[in-house]
């Protein structure tokens, strides 16, 4: 078997004389100091641009002002723990109580040109099949005061009745 052979200091190549090399001959230059750079002038965004910047903020705070304002004015009123249906009945309530209203007024006519009189109770129109019994109903289960006289009538709107239709009209 063969041995290997450990390297010797002979067996080290000698380097060339590094004049003949051109890469060690610069690297004298590679060692000096960099110039100083020049100082760079600064560019100038200018007062435009400062401006703009002011103005856009502005704005921004216009909006979110105007924002407010407008919640505030559109919601003031709304109750949003109440719900949507109960707010269009009171608000429709005036309308529908006049509707009602006319509709026995010319009821309590009707059933007048054909007795010769006005009837004694407002069931007897539901009874003669003039009105329905629901007409009686002013919105939101109240129910008319009827009260009859000699050759005239009053009709006037109650207070509010608890319980449904068919209570309210008995």
């Amino acid at each position: 078997m063969a041995r290997k052979r450990r390297a010797t200091p002979i067996d080290i190549p000698k380097l060339p004389n590094t004049d003949e090399l051109p890469i060690l001959q610069d690297t004298a230059t590679y060692f000096q100091p960099d110039p100083e750079p020049e100082p760079k002038k600064k560019k100038s965004k200018g007062a435009g641009a400062v401006v703009v910047h002011h103005v856009v903020t502005f704005l921004q705070i216009l909006m979110v002002l105007g924002l407010g304002i407008w919640a505030y004015l559109t919601f003031k009123d709304v109750d949003f723990f109440s719900s949507p249906q109960d707010a269009r009945i009171s608000a429709l309530e005036p309308y529908a109580a006049s509707a009602q209203a006319s509709r026995v007024r010319g009821a309590l006519e009707v059933y007048r040109a054909l007795n010769d009189e006005y009837p004694r109770q407002l069931q007897s129109l539901v009874d003669e099949n003039i009105l329905l019994r629901d007409d009686l109903l002013y919105p939101l289960g109240r129910t008319f005061d009827y009260e009859r006289r000699a050759d005239e009538y009053t009709l006037e709107q109650s207070e509010l009745v608890v319980g449904t239709a068919e209570n309210a009209a008995e």
